[in-house]
């Protein structure tokens, strides 16, 4: 069964409290799509990986906030749009579901 978030304290209900801290902002636009992509694609195969699942870390649901926040991201560079929000969450969420390993 996967962790309830509701008992650690860094879990924002799908905000990333460190955002700020994010500086993928920085890159070449470019860059940015293909580390976004690389997240997307990262927290796809944690959601499906029973280690992840069944895991009593938060580290499922840092997974579906990032792959939520990846494909938002990814879905405004589709329409020729860098958001600058989902862009930093998919960041954020993606070193959050990480640093559960």
């Amino acid at each position: 069964m996967a962790a309830d978030l509701s008992t650690f304290q860094h879990y924002g209900g799908g905000q990333c409290l460190s955002s700020s801290h994010s500086n993928i902002m920085s890159l070449p636009e470019e860059e940015i799509v293909r580390v976004v992509e690389e997240y997307y694609d990262l927290a796809s195969m944690e959601l499906e990986s029973s280690t992840v699942i069944y895991s009593r870390s938060p580290a499922f649901e840092w997974a579906g906030e990032a792959k939520i926040a990846c494909e938002t991201a990814l879905g405004y560079f589709d329409g020729n749009h860098a958001d600058t929000q989902s862009i930093q969450k998919c960041d954020c969420f993606t070193r959050r579901m990480t640093s559960y390993r």
